[in-house]
């Protein structure tokens, strides 16, 4: 079964949180799964987790910044940095391979 789940952060102290994303006109909310706690949070900082784990096992989600390491067959090797967006036509349209992909940051906060 597909896990459908969002993060997003908190208004209060700013840390991320995950879970069922809920909100209305006035306000946006992640209740946390198996806690039934929920966090007011800013709705621009609302992702989807993409079901995709890095080279180093860390959850990708919309709104990541991720670095694509890729090795021709010639041997030269390509760098491209790249936002985690959601595409109607082609899905994720990320990486080539998520064993040659690194998290790096998001578009909400400063990269490693």
């Amino acid at each position: 079964m597909r896990e459908i789940l969002f993060r997003g952060k908190r208004k209060d102290n700013g840390e991320w949180v995950e879970g069922c994303y809920v909100y209305d006109e006035y306000q946006s909310w992640i209740i946390e799964y198996g806690e039934n706690i929920s966090y007011e949070i800013v709705p621009e900082t609302v992702g989807q987790w993409t079901e995709k784990y890095d080279k180093y096992n860390a959850k990708i989600w919309e709104g990541n910044r991720v670095k694509e390491t890729t090795t021709s067959l010639s041997g030269e090797v390509s760098v491209e940095i790249k936002e985690v967006k959601f595409n109607p036509n082609y899905g994720w349209g990320i990486m080539k391979g998520e064993l040659c992909c690194e998290v790096i940051g998001n578009v909400h906060k400063e990269e490693k």
